[in-house]
């Protein structure tokens, strides 16, 4: 009987740390996704920034050219 108990709890641990194993990898390749989707919306955020400044410079740009036009 002690054997028994003994084989059984062995398998419990057994089981425990191959279960244990396989929610790691499923965990960490959450984080690689997670991590790989922050990349991307950043870098897309940055581009998106980007493009607003180059838009915003091209306005001064032609604000300081009418604005010195008209003052000669």
């Amino acid at each position: 009987m002690a054997k028994n108990k003994t084989v059984l709890v062995l398998a419990i641990f057994a089981g425990t740390l191959i279960g244990g194993g396989f929610g790691f990898q499923f965990l960490e390749e959450q984080r690689h996704q997670y991590l790989d989707d922050a990349v991307e919306k950043f870098e897309r955020r940055r581009a998106e920034l980007e493009a607003e400044k180059a838009a915003n410079q091209a306005l001064l740009d032609q604000a300081a050219s009418s604005s010195s036009t008209s003052n000669n």
